[in-house]
């Protein structure tokens, strides 16, 4: 990505930051995530929290028509993706690391792990789209198709939670077009497991630290109204014409007035008084 480090040497920064950085921790209280915060800091930095955040990877295990290889190989691809996320800080789990379980309960396994995850992330194939639409055939897949319904009845429940706890991981040369219509509204990241840059988006999300962060809202700006302006000077302009025309109009009543005065043997009274009304009219028009 332009303009970016690299983003193993961001994890290496990021994590001397961290260490230097003194934390104040509250009292803990069991099973509840305390915040650790830095006293009056104004930063937007996310609040470490003393407990890691808990990421089921749910997965189908095999694909229509798979051969056996295929599905060793889609099977090392997810887990190395699961101990990438682990390698990072972020607690993934899978079904893979708890095979060898003694007293291991599948009935209820994927149940439980998708509603403690604070985050499930679906490593997405033809296949677990299959469990998701209960297109599969009924023999396969009971699984990742138990995680899917659990997945559905989340929807259910809270539909703004759902979509913040489930996210969709492409990986290796997996398809975006796997993803089924009605899960289109969830975010997806393209994953390549030999190149952690690629991991730096959905790392990113996961734990609330955003590459651009909106800016603080500044004042709006005084601007000087130009439109208002334009027909005040128009009103002015106006104003102005019908003064000049109503002083002529004054200067040309007086002017006629005073003739009428002239052809007459006897000047008029009343148009005398005319006279010296407008007269004072127009000298106050005139100061």
């Amino acid at each position: 990505m332009d303009g970016r480090e690299s983003f193993k040497a961001l994890l290496a920064a990021t994590q001397q930051i961290a260490d230097a950085i003194p934390k104040i921790t509250a009292p803990s209280t069991p099973g509840v995530k305390q915040e650790v915060i830095k006293s009056d800091s104004p930063s937007k930095e996310p609040k470490p929290i003393d407990e890691p955040l808990k990421v089921l990877v749910s997965w189908a295990h095999r694909g229509e028509y798979w051969s056996s290889q295929q599905e060793k190989d889609w099977e090392q691809l997810v887990m190395e993706f699961t101990t990438a996320l682990r390698s990072m800080g972020i607690d993934a789990d899978i079904d893979l690391f708890h095979t060898h379980e003694d007293g291991a309960d599948w009935t209820r396994f994927g149940q439980n792990a998708v509603r403690d995850a604070d985050y499930v992330l679906v490593a997405i194939t033809k296949g677990w789209a299959q469990r998701w639409s209960g297109t599969n055939s009924p023999h396969v897949g009971a699984g990742a198709a138990v995680e899917a319904d659990t997945l559905k009845g989340l929807f259910i429940k809270n539909q703004t939670e759902l979509q913040k706890k489930l996210k969709l991981v492409v990986l290796g040369d997996q398809s975006p077009r796997c993803i089924p219509e009605d899960m289109a509204r969830f975010t997806y990241f393209k994953i390549d497991v030999d190149n952690l840059d690629s991991f730096e988006d959905l790392l990113r999300t996961l734990t609330s630290q955003p590459y651009y962060e909106k800016p603080d809202l500044g004042e709006v700006p005084i601007l000087p109204p130009a439109i208002r302006q334009s027909f005040k000077k128009k009103a002015a302009r106006t104003a102005t014409h019908d003064d000049l025309a109503d002083y002529d109009a004054v200067r040309e009543e007086i002017a006629t007035l005073e003739m009428s005065q002239h052809r007459r043997k006897i000047p008029s009274v009343e148009v005398q008084q005319r006279l010296e009304v407008l007269r004072a009219v127009l000298n106050a028009m005139s100061n």
